[in-house]
C-alpha cells in the first residue's frame, strides 16, 4: 500500500522519485526512476542545517523544505523521525505540496 501510494506522488507532473526516509538517512520507501538510488547524505546535511537555523533564530520547527533550480525537492516532516522527500524536474512546486498534503495521513499510518 505503501508503494502505491508513493506511487501516486511519482504521477504528479514533474516528480520522478519520491521516497521516506528516517532520522538517520535510511531509506524506508522509495519508488522512482528504475536504478536510481536516492543520495541521502546531502539531504540530512540540509535539514540539520535549517533545523540548527531554526534554532539559533528561535523561529520553531522545520516542517518543510523547497529546494528550487535545475533539479527540484521538497522535504517534508511527516514525523519527528520520517521524511518524505519528492524530487524532480519541472512542474509546480506547489502541486507537489498539495500532494503530500493530500495523502500524508495514509502515509503516516503505514510506516
Amino acid at each position: 500500500m505503501l508503494e502505491r501510494l508513493m506511487g501516486a506522488l511519482c504521477a504528479v507532473p514533474g516528480v520522478e522519485q519520491s521516497y521516506i526516509i528516517d532520522d538517520l538517512g535510511t531509506i524506508i520507501s522509495s519508488v522512482g526512476d528504475a536504478g536510481f538510488v536516492p543520495s541521502t547524505s546531502m539531504l540530512g546535511l540540509i535539514v540539520n542545517q535549517a533545523k540548527e537555523s531554526a534554532k539559533v533564530t528561535g523561529i520553531g520547527i522545520v516542517e518543510e523544505i523547497w529546494l528550487e533550480g535545475e533539479k527540484r525537492t521538497i522535504i517534508d516532516r511527516l514525523r519527528t523521525d520520517l521524511l518524505l522527500i519528492l524530487e524532480g524536474r519541472g512542474g509546480q512546486l506547489g502541486r507537489w505540496r498539495y500532494a503530500v498534503e493530500s495523502c500524508r495521513e495514509s502515509v503516516e499510518s503505514l510506516c
